[in-house]
């Protein structure tokens, strides 16, 4: 395990029930993993221990924390065993995120500090943790909508499933395939967008879905297949859009910074309904010449007659070098997709680009359609890549997202 956390600086000012040994300090390097796990690990901890783990990244950076393997005893409010989390890497942690249980999750700080202690009771029957930090650049605009603050701590989580049991060119997917595809719907049932749920509270879509629309004339559909018949799955569920926040620095003319985040009550989440992962562990990927999915419930032709069924097409990534031969205006936080003969339509825009892990099988959401000249033209989509807003994603919904 390349670049261990091999902490030698002394914390001086911590918690009084810290472990005088198990105090530890690091200044992250751009780009580099670090690791923070017990000092038994893979073995449990004892019983009583106490450890603390301060990070601090260069100025104008963020801290990227992914905790892939904890295990812990589950308590009420996380008040026996857990592990405490600051943004800030102050010692007081009066206002820190509590953790316990079993599963996964990730976050971005909103600082160039962070503060992890790990607090167990002196009758713990043990546990496990290990978690890496990197440091990333910032790149963040302030925004303003207070709804979006309350934290929803997800201890233990699952993300990115497909249940395998096929827009132009592409072909009817199997009914409850994808968990995590999910669509804004006006009152009256009709089809506005696509859209694909990240937590059981939020989903992602584009600006232009939801751009000078009243909240609450919209609705998110889950669970569904053909949204025409309701009888096709028995997993469909309809939620009210309590709030939306597009990206502050969405463009209308040029469809640039177009994502945004849908807020409903929470989402039941079953085998057949459930989160998408979010590709924190991919910040620096570009996915060229990767094969994306592009799943919705567009037109099959342009301006042709929409799918009441839902429908998949393959579609490969092409570099942002290339695409801007065609597409001069195209930017960094955006994403360009081209195979001839197949692409997204009218109706799909604010669904999403999959990706799948090859060794996991795990799907991560790395795009958003956008835009496009006609449909299955010569000229390459433009997608919003989702990696350019995690941090925003993260920050705006307060949530402890599944890590895979």
């Amino acid at each position: 395990m390349s670049n261990i956390w091999n902490l030698l600086l002394p914390v001086s000012m911590v918690v009084n029930t810290i472990d005088k040994d198990c105090q530890y300090y690091q200044q992250l390097d751009r780009g580099h993993n670090y690791y923070i796990f017990n000092k038994e690990y893979p073995q449990n901890y004892s019983a009583g221990s106490s450890c603390q783990w301060i990070a601090k990244s260069p100025k104008g950076s963020k801290i990227f924390l992914s905790c892939d393997d904890v295990t812990m005893p589950k308590s009420s409010k996380c008040i026996q065993d857990r592990i405490d989390i600051t943004f800030s890497g102050s010692t007081n942690l009066s206002e820190s995120h509590k953790y316990c249980g079993e599963g996964s999750f990730s976050l971005i700080t909103e600082e160039n500090m962070l503060s992890l202690t790990l607090k167990t009771s002196k009758r713990s029957p043990g546990g496990r943790f290990l978690c890496a930090v990197t440091a990333l650049m910032e790149n963040t605009t302030q925004m303003s909508m207070n709804e979006f603050a309350a934290p929803n701590v997800q201890p233990s989580c699952q993300c990115g499933w497909k249940n395998d049991k096929r827009i132009v060119g592409g072909e009817e997917t199997l009914v409850n395939e994808y968990p995590a595809m999910a669509g804004l719907i006006t009152r009256n049932g009709k089809h506005l967008c696509g859209a694909t749920i990240i937590s059981s509270r939020y989903v992602i879509t584009a600006a232009h879905c939801v751009y000078n629309t009243d909240v609450n004339t919209l609705f998110l559909l889950v669970g569904d297949h053909d949204y025409t018949t309701g009888t096709d799955t028995g997993f469909s569920a309809i939620y009210r859009v309590k709030a939306y926040e597009m990206w502050d620095g969405y463009n209308p003319s040029n469809f640039q910074g177009d994502i945004a985040i849908v807020m409903v009550d929470k989402i039941n989440f079953n085998d057949n309904v459930g989160p998408i992962c979010l590709p924190f562990r991919y910040t620096y990927e570009t996915f060229e010449r990767e094969e994306v999915t592009a799943v919705g419930w567009g037109q099959l032709e342009f301006s042709g007659q929409e799918s009441n069924v839902l429908r998949e097409v393959d579609l490969e990534v092409i570099s942002n070098a290339v695409c801007r031969q065609d597409v001069p205006s195209l930017i960094d936080s955006q994403m360009c997709t081209f195979t001839e003969g197949k692409d997204a339509c009218q109706g799909d825009s604010g669904g999403p680009l999959f990706w799948q892990n090859p060794t996991t099988k795990k799907l991560f959401i790395v795009g958003i359609i956008s835009k496009g000249l006609g449909c299955g033209s010569a000229v390459p989509s433009e997608n919003t890549r989702v990696t350019s807003y995690l941090e925003w994603i993260q920050r705006r919904t307060g949530e402890f997202f599944c890590s895979a």
